[in-house]
């Protein structure tokens, strides 16, 4: 089993050193773990794609404005256990087509996803609708983005208003 995490994107590893606690150049999951809060460390930078997010395990929040900005980022693997993702925090980030939510989330910030014009797919795992508030998503992407939601909870987000121009699919 490796210890330490193989960074895809070469900019995500460069901007990760912070949390490089023994100074050998690596991430190792144990040092991500430890991460509480990434801020905006990414903020605006040109990061392409962040899947080792998802071994940010004590990180409970997306901060606000965490990742503004970052018109190059695709696709990013959230950690399982966060509860907020923070206004603003992936706004402009133009080229996401793809983002899964964790059932875990409860709170979505002012503008959280605006900007995020070529979201495609949304998939929240989460059994009851996380309320909405100005602008959440794109409001472009109402027509071209599908919500797939699990099978149980279909009923919850088909009829919640917040969630009507959104087309909703449920997860098999």
């Amino acid at each position: 089993i490796p210890s330490r995490i193989n960074f895809i994107d070469p900019t995500v590893k460069s901007l990760c050193e912070t949390w490089d606690i023994n100074k050998d150049g690596e991430i190792s999951y144990y040092e991500a773990s430890l991460v509480t809060s990434i801020g905006t460390t990414f903020k605006q930078s040109k990061i392409q794609s962040f899947d080792e997010l998802q071994y940010f395990t004590s990180v409970k929040d997306i901060d606000a404005n965490a990742f503004e900005s970052c018109t190059q980022l695709e696709t990013i693997v959230l950690p399982k256990d966060i509860t907020a993702i923070g206004a603003y925090a992936f706004q402009n980030c133009y080229n996401m087509v793809e983002l899964k939510i964790p059932s875990s989330v409860m709170y979505f910030g002012n503008y959280a996803f605006n900007g995020c014009d070529k979201l495609k797919k949304v998939y929240t795992y989460t059994l009851e609708p996380t309320t909405i508030i100005e602008e959440t998503f794109a409001k472009t992407i109402y027509s071209t983005a599908t919500l797939y939601v699990p099978k149980t909870s279909y009923n919850n987000y088909e009829y919640n208003l917040e969630y009507l121009s959104l087309f909703v699919h449920h997860l098999d």
